[in-house]
C-alpha cells in the first residue's frame, strides 16, 4: 500500500470545479482548497498504482501541476526490514554494558572491533 500527499496548483478561480472532478478519481481524497491550491492524498496498491492518479490528476482541465510532497510505501518498508533480518545478528561485545566505551576503537565498522 503506498500513501502519498501532493499540491494540485489550478489556474485562478477554478479550484472548486476542479475538486469536483478530483473527487471522482479513485484513490484521490481531498484535504484542503486554499487559493489555487488543492492538499490531496493518494492511495495506491503500488507506485505505478500512485503515479497513475498522479497522472489523472494532471490531465484535467485547469491543473497546472500536480506536486508530490509526501510519500509513503509499505512495500519499501518491509524489504528494508527484511534486509534487517537478513544481516548478521549484532556482535555480542556491542551489548555488553560494562565495555567501557572509551575502550572502543572505530575503524569504519562496528561489527570488526579493533
Amino acid at each position: 500500500m503506498n500513501i502519498s500527499s501532493a499540491i494540485v496548483k489550478v489556474k485562478s478561480g477554478i479550484a472548486e470545479s476542479v475538486t469536483e472532478k478530483l473527487k471522482e478519481i479513485e484513490g484521490c481524497e481531498i484535504h484542503i482548497i486554499e487559493g489555487e491550491r488543492i492538499i490531496i492524498t493518494i492511495e495506491a496498491e503500488d507506485v505505478s498504482g500512485e503515479i497513475a492518479i498522479v497522472k489523472a490528476a494532471e490531465q484535467l482541465d485547469g491543473v497546472l501541476a500536480v506536486e508530490m510532497v509526501y510519500a509513503y510505501s509499505e512495500e519499501e518498508l518491509d524489504k528494508e526490514r527484511d534486509k534487517v533480518e537478513i544481516a548478521e545478528e549484532t556482535p555480542e561485545w556491542l551489548n555488553n554494558e560494562s565495555l567501557d566505551a572509551r575502550d572502543i576503537k572505530y575503524g569504519g565498522d562496528l561489527r570488526k572491533k579493533v
